[in-house]
């Protein structure tokens, strides 16, 4: 994923989410970005970001007993550096849509009606979109090579095509961009010393506190929700029986790769069981917002997990940003005022990769809609781009 920081008056326009170039998992920044209400949460960023330059090199935090810990030596790789592309029609999706009627002070109720019809025509369009691929190919393509469609952050699909037929596809008048759907893979390092800490500023400033009426989307491998420490919720997972995870969903469809060939050894629908089968997302949400012998920097927060990465920390971009539709609208109806307070990204992908960055656009798109994105950083060592 390649996310710039903000170098000239067009990164800065183009990146808007919190980046932290350090060895280090994403969630580190929840320290002070969650403990915060929603009027002072974004000047508590700034000194989350130095806390973890003080601390990070110094301090290895487990807070949840018995959770599996991956070691950041060596983040696990798909052999396959994509699965097929990302196509991007051009009308804006529904959240950037959103966004300008606001800016425009435009009625509450309005709004919901223009955004309606809007979300109408979007759906229209994209059927027109497949038709035209169609044509374009001189033949259909089948409904199992879309991997997954966007309409909330990102606006197009993710097609399973040779790079051939997407060279094609480009040509389409309803395309604005096609971009390899490349594999992304969970990243863990130190992190700094878990409990709550203090806002960084606004009206809470020189208050201890605890994350309560805030939500983090856990963007990972899943989340042992029958952990005590994160709800001792029973399997398998049903939202209104688990007081910590209130929502989450697995988009994973390959639990298994072949680490030689890259073939799917272990295919799968998705479904609404979010249980982690790798151990990474279960740190993540522990450091986050973990009750326990060693609570989380947020321990009064709700959790929404979406389950990206399979059973070998692998997942595709695909699958990502699907994750982040659905924190920008936990319930799926189409209205983005329950939208997740903090997204939790602690992955990374392949770097220096030609084209428009569709994952970017999707988180920016997030944070347009009021999400604040904590994304690990530097663990590839490169330290100008996320990931």
């Amino acid at each position: 994923m390649q996310i710039v920081p903000p170098t000239s008056t067009e990164t800065k326009q183009r990146m808007r989410v919190f980046v932290i170039p350090v060895v280090a998992l994403s969630v580190l920044g929840i320290a002070a970005l969650l403990i915060a209400t929603r009027a002072s949460i974004q000047k508590s960023a700034t000194k989350a970001v130095e806390k973890i330059h003080k601390s990070i090199f110094v301090s290895t935090v487990k807070p949840i007993d018995g959770a599996v810990t991956p070691t950041a030596a060596s983040n696990p790789q798909s052999p396959q550096k994509n699965l097929g592309y990302l196509v991007v029609l051009k009308d804006k999706p529904a959240v950037v849509r959103e966004k300008e009627l606001s800016l425009q002070s435009t009625p509450v109720a309005t709004e919901k009606n223009i955004l309606k019809d809007y979300r109408s025509q979007l759906n229209r369009t994209q059927v027109l979109a497949q038709q035209d691929f169609n044509a374009i190919l001189k033949s259909e393509i089948p409904p199992s090579q879309y991997l997954a469609t966007y309409s909330n952050v990102v606006n197009g699909f993710a097609l399973n095509v040779t790079k051939a037929q997407a060279e094609k596809i480009k040509q389409s008048q309803y395309v604005s961009a096609v971009v390899p759907n490349y594999t992304v893979s969970a990243l863990l390092s130190d992190t700094m010393p878990a409990g709550t800490d203090e806002s960084g500023g606004g009206p809470d400033a020189g208050t201890t506190l605890t994350g309560k009426g805030t939500t983090i989307a856990i963007i990972d491998t899943g989340v042992d929700y029958t952990h005590p420490d994160l709800g001792s919720c029973p399997s398998p997972y049903k939202s209104a029986t688990c007081s910590k995870v209130v929502s989450g969903y697995n988009f994973v469809t390959c639990n298994q790769y072949d680490m030689n060939t890259g073939d799917c050894v272990s295919p799968q629908l998705e479904n609404g069981d979010p249980m982690d089968d790798y151990g990474h997302g279960t740190h993540v949400a522990g450091i986050a917002a973990g009750i326990g012998v060693s609570n989380g920097v947020a321990p009064d927060a709700k959790l929404l997990v979406y389950k990206v990465l399979n059973s070998q920390g692998i997942g595709w971009n695909s699958w990502i940003i699907s994750g982040i539709e659905r924190a920008v609208d936990p319930n799926n109806d189409g209205d983005f005022s329950d939208h997740a307070d903090v997204l939790s990204m602690s992955l990374g992908g392949v770097p220096n990769v030609p084209g428009p960055d569709v994952m970017a656009d999707a988180v920016n798109a997030a944070v347009d809609e009021g999400v604040v994105a904590v994304i690990a950083a530097g663990n590839g060592y490169d330290y100008k781009k996320i990931g």
